[in-house]
């Protein structure tokens, strides 16, 4: 049976699927969460998603070809630098954004295979997340802030599993730290890549709905 999915993720991962290795990639974030509470707990916490989050073994998981379906939001390669590989990519039909990032802590290796819409995908386990999500907020400062959702997803997450999480100062959280600025961003400068040509920030401003006030 498949599973269900908030709207437009299936029709996102209909085009971004051929384009992944998909035994080195596993599904995070907020669908992972959901997936794990249903079956869990037989409840889901979100009726939409904004971004697919994925972890990865590497950056060569995702193919040049994905540029056919996607825009190129952020290329990071990692080395002096760029201490992290990223590749954000945002679906112009469906608005939503994809994040891949490494796969620091093994959780492939733990990910068990679900089906996802119409697709079969690793997941992510929600102790796995529960645990990244406090090794962001502990790294979390003023000058560094997190996303407030990290907050949030910890505090439901741990709740459910019978854990405890510290607090976190108001002033280590903001929203999005990924959003592309129109000045350009320097860790892409580094990356930049003929296989991945980055859109113009105002087309990725324009399918997520930041105003220019908000890109950072």
């Amino acid at each position: 049976m498949m599973r269900q999915v908030p709207a437009g993720v299936d029709s996102c991962l209909d085009r971004l699927a051929p384009h992944l290795r998909l035994d080195d990639v596993a599904i995070t974030g907020g669908i992972a969460i959901d997936i794990g509470m249903a079956a869990r707990f037989g409840h889901r916490t979100r009726d939409r998603i904004d971004d697919i989050d994925l972890v990865a073994r590497s950056i060569d998981v995702v193919e040049p070809a994905v540029t056919r379906d996607f825009l190129v939001s952020h290329y990071h390669v990692a080395g002096p630098g760029v201490p992290k590989f990223l590749v954000q990519l945002v679906d112009p039909v469906t608005r939503i954004r994809v994040d891949v990032f490494p796969d620091l802590a093994g959780s492939i290796g733990r990910a068990r295979l679900a089906p996802v819409g119409a697709h079969a995908l690793h997941i992510v386990s929600l102790e796995d997340i529960l645990d990244h999500k406090l090794q962001t907020l502990s790294n979390a400062t003023p000058g560094r802030p997190v996303d407030p959702k990290h907050e949030r997803d910890a505090r439901t997450i741990a709740l459910l599993l019978g854990r405890a999480i510290p607090s976190v100062s108001a002033r280590c959280l903001a929203d999005d730290v990924y959003r592309q600025e129109d000045e350009g961003c320097e860790r892409c400068e580094l990356s930049r890549s003929t296989g991945f040509p980055l859109a113009p920030a105002r087309a990725i401003a324009g399918l997520l709905g930041w105003s220019r006030a908000t890109l950072r």
